[in-house]
């Protein structure tokens, strides 16, 4: 994520030829990296005290950035505005656990695994107009959703919708719910017992300090960037 994002600053805000190359080379695989990024945060809910608390707090993070990057994209015309990026998404979909956790406890291991999966398959094309899969198996959804952006946030909007980071809740809901279900092996130590034993103190720093990182990350690397660009020029 933070190289992903160094490429994009690199090449599309300072306008480097390397950047556009990198970042252009790794874009198709970015969904799979946020797709994860996604997955072991549904996964982590069953390791929080407070999901509710852990939801709210990273919900106040993300429309601090949503202001932010507006207001840098409407005073200096840098087109890196996020009206509903992966951190908002996060947030609500921890705050729907916190919300559905005593629901979701009932609900078999396998079951949720497959409902989850199946729904985010199903959902994956609602950006476009459907749902279910391409050719016979999808089903066309009323134009009407699409005529504003008033429903982005759930993945309905249209060609005048423009946003720097973009996970609406459908259909990425399903994916934090279905690492959600996923996560009780860890909880039911159905896991080997060494899993729980191993420690790499790097990553360990990593996860315990991800929302910093994550908040962190790009400033340091336009800081950077810009010092370059000073020796450069």
């Amino acid at each position: 994520m933070v190289f992903f994002h160094a490429f994009f600053t690199i090449g599309y805000i300072f306008n480097w030829s390397i950047g556009n190359i990198l970042y252009d080379f790794f874009a198709p695989i970015e969904p799979f990296f946020a797709g994860t990024f996604i997955l072991i945060s549904g996964f982590s809910c069953n390791l929080s005290h407070s999901n509710l608390i852990r939801g709210f707090k990273l919900l106040a993070v993300a429309l601090i950035i949503n202001i932010i990057t507006i207001f840098i994209t409407n005073k200096f015309d840098v087109d890196i505005a996020i009206y509903f990026g992966i951190l908002n998404l996060l947030s609500i979909c921890m705050i729907l656990y916190g919300l559905l956790e005593k629901v979701k406890l009932k609900i078999p291991f396998k079951s949720g695994l497959f409902v989850t999966a199946i729904l985010f398959l199903i959902t994956y094309n609602i950006s476009y107009g459907y749902i279910g899969f391409a050719g016979p198996l999808s089903v066309t959804l009323p134009s009407s959703l699409y005529q504003t952006n008033n429903f982005f946030m759930f993945g309905f909007f249209n060609d005048s919708f423009q946003s720097a980071d973009y996970f609406p809740i459908l259909p990425w809901v399903f994916l934090f719910f279905f690492g959600s279900c996923l996560g009780q092996v860890a909880t039911n130590n159905k896991l080997s017992y060494s899993f729980y034993k191993l420690r790499f103190p790097p990553l360990s720093f990593l996860g315990r300090h991800a929302l910093i990182i994550y908040i962190l990350h790009q400033p340091v690397i336009l800081g950077i960037l810009y010092l370059i660009s000073l020796f450069i020029h």
